[in-house]
């Protein structure tokens, strides 16, 4: 499921206005003990040129020990990042050295909230649940490339209590970005083109490489071309 709505971005300078998009999966998946893990999928269909500015993630986990469980979220450029990872551990002193041992998760991860690692309770159920601080950042994202697969993965570390994961939205805040202005100044320039020439050739992850294969050549000097003169 998606929704969008508008959202003003006043602080990544060569970004228009942007939006956020919601993408939600639903239904109940069992997640295997040990090694293995269970993952959720997010085909974020967007323009080549959406950058991230937010991110949040939403995931609700029926569990009766949730300090067996770890979440990472990968974008579509392979960065992960570890949201949670087997809260109560290291011990907090309750129940023991195993993580805590209350019931459920149903949280929404948000930079700057009250951090879920240390949250662990005797009798609230969810133990985990409302706004909560990721164990990473999630702005690490901030500024990569947003369209493409997102995957939220879930694992559980230790053996006998087995869970499921149930509803997991993924938020994603983004930007347009002004295609060709490599150095980021708000203007499409010899500055840029300088850059673009000077990495010519085989460059994987150069950010002058604007078509994305690997490759700095006539295609992306099309696009700079194309693109000369303010990003306005």
């Amino acid at each position: 499921m998606r929704r969008t709505l508008p959202v003003i971005v006043a602080t990544w300078s060569a970004l228009a206005v942007a939006a956020a998009d919601t993408y939600c999966t639903s239904g109940t998946t069992p997640i295997p003990d040990g090694a293995s893990s269970v993952a959720r999928t997010f085909a974020v269909a967007l323009p080549a040129n959406a950058v991230v500015t937010n991110v949040t993630v939403s995931v609700s986990a029926q569990h009766p020990w949730v300090g067996d469980l770890s979440l990472v979220l990968r974008d579509p450029s392979g960065l992960d990042v570890a949201i949670l990872d087997r809260p109560g551990i290291p011990s907090l002193g309750f129940p023991g050295p195993w993580g805590c041992g209350g019931d459920n998760l149903n949280a929404t991860f948000v930079d700057g909230a009250p951090d879920a690692e240390s949250m662990c309770s005797t009798t609230a159920v969810p133990v985990i649940a409302g706004n909560v601080s990721p164990l990473q950042p999630l702005s690490s994202f901030v500024g990569r490339p947003a369209a493409g697969t997102w995957t939220l993965t879930a694992s559980d570390a230790a053996a006998f209590d087995a869970g499921t994961l149930g509803t997991v939205c993924l938020t994603i805040e983004y930007g347009t970005a002004c295609l060709g202005d490599l150095s980021g100044d708000g203007q499409v320039d010899g500055a840029d083109l300088g850059q673009l020439l000077g990495a010519w050739g085989p460059c994987t992850g150069c950010n002058a490489d604007l078509t994305g294969d690997g490759v700095i050549d006539g295609g992306d000097l099309a696009i700079v071309l194309g693109a000369w003169g303010s990003c306005d």
